[in-house]
């Protein structure tokens, strides 16, 4: 017997059953507030999702892409993150309090002190997020590459056949139009490594693996 194509499952190794929520698809604990963490989770998800791009799994892989952007989005934005946050919650209180009479009642009497609860936990996660955004603030830049300064010598990055200038920054922070494109990493001594990547609003992030030329 043949397991039904799930492409959480398939493509991310999702096991939970039906659609994910954002903490879940971007493979992060619930309510995560780290802002670094969350990008740093929505670009590791892109790049798995970007190597299904020329396989069976296109179509999927590309749906997959869109709810990890807007998943991305949606996280990274205060006021639609305590929105969604209270949405979650409530959510889950209901899966919780659907299995028996008993967590019927405790869900009816926990609604009675839902404004107050909801209050508190909006405070709390706002000045998490404050604190958070004022410490560490999100690099600009969709396409982050891990290349060290010592190892860009003698080296160029071409995206669609036109040479892109590099910052002297590590790791490499770069704005890439949204749409399908080539990019090409070469370094002297080294093989060229072509990337063909899809940027649709979240980070993607890369880390060159050079292979000496023989």
């Amino acid at each position: 017997m043949t397991c039904e194509p799930d492409p959480y499952r398939d493509l991310l190794g999702i096991k939970s059953a039906g659609e994910p929520d954002h903490y879940a698809l971007l493979g992060l604990e619930p309510y995560e507030s780290d802002r670094r963490k969350i990008d740093d989770a929505a670009g590791d998800r892109m790049s798995v999702l970007q190597e299904f791009a020329n396989s069976e799994h296109l179509d999927a892989s590309q749906k997959l892409l869109n709810e990890v952007s807007a998943a991305r989005r949606c996280l990274l934005d205060v006021g639609n993150k305590i929105a969604y946050d209270e949405d979650l919650r409530r959510r889950q209180m209901r899966s919780a309090g659907s299995g028996s009479q008993r967590g019927r009642h405790k869900q009816q009497t926990g609604s009675r002190r839902l404004p107050v609860a909801v209050f508190v936990v909006v405070a709390v996660v706002l000045l998490i997020v404050v604190a958070v955004v004022r410490r560490d603030p999100v690099a600009s830049g969709n396409l982050v590459i891990e290349w060290p300064v010592n190892q860009r010598n003698r080296a160029s990055v071409t995206m669609d056949g036109k040479f892109l200038a590099l910052p002297e920054t590590d790791p490499i922070h770069l704005d890439i139009p949204d749409g399908r494109h080539r990019i090409l990493f070469s370094r002297s001594g080294y093989e060229d490594i072509p990337k063909t990547i899809h940027f649709s609003g979240a980070r993607v992030r890369l880390k060159l693996r050079w292979i000496r030329a023989k």
